[in-house]
This record gives structure tokens, C-alpha cells and sequence, in this order.
């Protein structure tokens, strides 16, 4: 039982660190368009 419970447990820990990842991406990409808007739009 213990290792099919860690077993399943391990396979969540892998799906939610790849979604952690995925999210991260996306944050530093929006956060990186809107300083690049920002600075632009001080240029202005």
C-alpha cells in the first residue's frame, strides 16, 4: 500500500511542479511585456 500511495503521490508532485513551471513562464513574460510597455510609453 505504502508504495503505491507514494507512487501516486509522486505522479501529482510531477504534474503540479510542471504546472508551477508553466505559470512561472507565463508571469515573468507578461511581467517582462508590461516593464517593456512601461518603458516605452515613459520614452513617449
Amino acid at each position: 500500500m505504502y508504495t503505491e500511495n507514494s507512487y501516486l503521490f509522486d505522479g501529482i508532485d510531477d504534474s503540479i511542479l510542471k504546472i508551477n513551471n508553466q505559470t512561472v513562464h507565463m508571469n515573468m513574460r507578461l511581467v517582462a511585456e508590461h516593464m517593456s510597455q512601461g518603458c516605452n510609453s515613459i520614452d513617449k
